[in-house]
């Protein structure tokens, strides 16, 4: 991958409930973990999170994103990008 690129996430529920966006956290693991919510939030709505520009320092970077639905049900997964 090469930046900028666009960052594409899409929130589905199994049993239909909409997810709490404010429940959302989003960390990146390099030697620390670091919380990258507050960068990402305002790309973020109910139905996910859309980032045309997404920047990251060359590297691999392994991101964990955690949110919950209305209900109180969370999920995380984690994902990691490669940047040359």
């Amino acid at each position: 991958m090469t930046c900028p690129l666009e960052l594409d996430v899409r929130f589905e529920s199994p049993n239909g409930v909409a997810v709490d966006v404010n429940s959302l956290r989003v960390h990146v693991r390099k030697v620390w973990d670091f919380d990258i919510t507050k960068y990402v939030k305002p790309y973020a709505s109910p139905e996910g999170i859309h980032m045309t520009n997404a920047t990251f320092p060359r590297g691999r970077h392994t991101i964990t994103l955690t949110i919950a639905e209305h209900k109180g049900d969370m999920s995380s997964r984690t994902i990691t990008v490669e940047i040359p």
